[in-house]
């Protein structure tokens, strides 16, 4: 009985190859990250120099004024700015929790029982995913509107729970 050993497939691109998709590759990433450091540049710009033209992308005389000012104008607010930053980590925690475990429940069944009907439903979720939440904003607001729900958390929360992406991927990842 004779023993072989396979060697491991070689890539076809060479050490240059390698190099210059590197270089191609990290050159698209800092012009796509312009976008990012031009805004936190911003942040720290004094007016005189967020409202020159042509705009500069890093800034000259950097500054906090921009923050207290901000500070200042949600002083006088009736809402205070830590209830924005509340707000904001309440939706999207909850949110998040609930289609987790929203999308793992219905994924389940579809990716690893048999019922009739399933081919269909599978089907409706992923005809759903044509629609992007744009299309169903009007529908969303009117079923929320009737449930009386306006001006809760419910309105911004019941819609993430059911959107279909996680549901889609959640249950192609439990078929695997």
């Amino acid at each position: 009985m004779r023993l072989t050993f396979k060697l491991p497939k070689r890539l076809n691109r060479s050490w240059t190859g390698d190099i210059l998709l590197f270089l191609l590759l990290a050159g698209v990433a800092c012009f796509m990250a312009l976008p990012l450091v031009f805004t936190v540049s911003n942040a720290f710009k004094p007016l005189d120099e967020i409202f020159s033209f042509p705009p500069k992308l890093f800034v000259r005389n950097p500054t906090f004024k921009n923050f207290t000012d901000l500070v200042g104008i949600f002083s006088d607010s009736w809402v205070p700015f830590s209830r924005y930053v509340f707000n904001t980590f309440f939706i999207a925690i909850v949110g998040t929790v609930g289609h987790v475990i929203l999308a793992s429940a219905a994924a389940y069944p579809l990716a690893k029982l048999h019922f009739p009907g399933k081919r269909i439903l599978f089907g409706a979720v992923v005809l759903s995913l044509m629609f992007t939440a744009y299309v169903t904003q009007v529908p969303n607001y009117m079923i929320i509107s009737m449930l009386g729900l306006i001006n809760t958390f419910w309105a911004i929360l019941l819609p993430a729970f059911g959107m279909t992406l996680g549901l889609y991927l959640m249950k192609q990842f439990m078929e695997q």
